[in-house]
């Protein structure tokens, strides 16, 4: 696992905004007390867009994703399909999903911080059914399908 030490390899993972990324689709984050602090209270969920103050507003970092999957669907449809029927070109950007659910999974299983949140250490990390439910399935099916439906009306 990347952690965030003073040494290691996860000062990278802490300056990406990998858990943002998963929150901005409404998965859930899992903040436990780190190994070893006794005093840390028990684990807790949260959305990290939702729960942080930024500089832009949150429906940015929710749009994102969306407009992705929307703009992949599309690439990925207007290839030349067998049949151009707009359930073809649909299923086609759908076909996001076989890319996109891998890459969150293995997010869960990389991904992990360490944040001290006053006098305790925490570590966070995605949820694993809401990361894999919603990021690895239902964004990519729902947003890569839109874009399919838009390639095809885009093609006439």
């Amino acid at each position: 696992m990347a952690t965030d030490s003073a040494y290691g390899p996860g000062k990278l993972v802490e300056r990406l905004p990998v858990t943002s990324g998963f929150s901005a689709h409404f998965a859930r984050i899992e903040r436990r007390p780190s190994f070893g602090d006794v005093g840390g209270a028990g684990t807790e969920r949260l959305n990290l867009v939702a729960e942080t103050a930024t500089g832009l507003p949150d429906p940015v970092f929710y749009a994102v994703p969306v407009a992705l999957l929307i703009a992949g669907g599309i690439v990925v449809s207007m290839r030349e399909l067998w049949e151009s029927s707009t359930k073809a070109h649909a299923l086609a950007g759908a076909t996001v999903a076989v890319g996109y659910f891998p890459l969150a999974a293995i997010g869960v299983l990389l991904f992990e911080t360490r944040v001290g949140v006053g006098d305790a250490a925490f570590t966070q990390s995605p949820e694993l059914s809401s990361t894999l439910l919603l990021v690895g399935l239902a964004y990519p099916l729902c947003f890569g399908g839109l874009g399919g439906l838009l390639a095809a009306r885009l093609r006439g």
